[in-house]
């Protein structure tokens, strides 16, 4: 009966109308499965996660504008884990509005401790899921950790993906965020389903262009014809324009020499943990690109 299970299982992920015969394969592939649902049970229950915080860097200026959060699991044994392996498992064990709400709040207080510790007040990006904007609690949880945290709604920018903003609700819930004064952020812009509809109907205030395209930008002249179609369409509806994942010097002068004034990448920064970032408040990342010039 277990062997039977386990197969159903596998068909189920495999898609409708298929069978598939019990493999040991499949038995390890369960208990590998339970064992990633014990560690991430345990990792909420025993708050293991923490966000780091990549810059965004003004390319007119050199100057950090703000940030986007990203959530690590600092898990004792095996150390620091990207979350993007294992973002499938929470959301098949429900876990994934909890993570956002928990990533909400500790940006904002996060926001507050930089202030209180004589930092200005800067923008950070928070990125949420599809479900968020299908949940009706979502507005008033946003409403209360700001007021709780005392986060003025202009520095907290949610991030949705192409995909996202299509469900049912969504684009109620984003106009109602929009009068709070938060910022909505389009995120990895260009690799979902795409709809200029959508563009025109929904208030947002930046796209984000994916590192697919920035990573050959300077090899392939069909992608610089697509960012230039991108960077045209921003620049129409007067969207604030981010190009993330730029990795190299030649990325970041080619996006800048396109329209695009703002960079987030490994090239000026990795995310990093949140008591490194008032060290880059004064720091001029264009010294960065003008040292080979």
């Amino acid at each position: 009966m277990k062997a039977a299970d386990t197969a159903m299982y596998a068909a189920k992920q495999a898609g409708k109308q298929c069978y598939v015969f019990y493999s040991q394969e499949m038995a390890i592939q369960a208990i590998t499965r339970l064992e990633k649902e014990h560690m991430l049970r345990e990792a909420f229950e025993k708050e293991q996660f923490i966000l780091h915080y990549q810059p965004q860097i003004c390319m007119q200026t050199g100057r950090m504008i703000g940030m986007e959060a990203l959530t690590r699991w600092q898990h004792p044994e095996n150390g620091m884990i990207p979350l993007d392996e294992y973002i499938p498992e929470i959301e098949r064990l429900g876990l994934l509005i909890e993570l956002g709400d928990w990533a909400l709040k500790t940006a904002c207080e996060q926001i507050m401790q930089w202030h209180d510790a004589g930092l200005p007040f800067m923008q950070v990006a928070v990125n949420l899921s599809a479900l968020h904007f299908q949940n009706a609690e979502l507005l008033n949880k946003v409403q209360e950790i700001l007021a709780k945290t005392g986060v003025p709604a202009k520095y907290l920018e949610l991030e949705v993906t192409e995909s996202a903003i299509q469900v049912e609700g969504c684009l109620n819930m984003i106009k109602q965020l929009r009068t709070l004064g938060i910022k909505i952020s389009i995120d990895d812009f260009g690799t979902g389903y795409s709809c200029l509809v959508s563009l025109k109907q929904f208030p947002l205030c930046t796209l984000k262009i994916d590192k697919v395209f920035v990573g050959d930008v300077a090899t392939n002249s069909q992608t610089a014809l697509l960012l230039g179609t991108i960077i045209g369409l921003a620049k129409a509806f007067d969207y604030t324009l981010i190009a993330e994942g730029v990795e190299t010097e030649e990325q970041a002068l080619i996006m800048h020499g396109m329209g695009c004034q703002i960079i987030q990448g490994n090239f000026f920064s990795h995310a990093i943990s949140s008591d490194i970032i008032p060290t880059l408040i004064d720091v001029d990342f264009s010294k960065k690109t003008a040292k080979s010039h």
